[in-house]
């Protein structure tokens, strides 16, 4: 972790930055994710993301995640 005090303009700190243009209409992330935690174009519910789920989580995974994605060695 870090952070920088700069007073520089830093390219894609805007709202319009290129990787939205280039998704379009496209929304095989959303239909993929086995979670559904990308919930809307740009928009991940970190606490349902797998990644979220199996590294950083405690506790028991919540069931309803559980049954999205049986085939996932992560659930072993």
């Amino acid at each position: 972790m870090g952070e920088l005090f700069i007073s520089l303009d830093l390219v894609g700190d805007d709202e319009t930055h290129a990787v939205k243009a280039h998704c379009g209409s496209c929304q095989a992330c959303m239909d993929i994710c086995p979670t559904r935690a990308i919930i809307a174009p740009y928009t991940l519910d970190a606490a349902a993301c797998i990644s979220y789920l199996t590294i950083e989580h405690k506790g028991s995974i919540d069931i309803k995640y559980r049954k999205s994605h049986r085939q996932s060695y992560f659930w072993l």
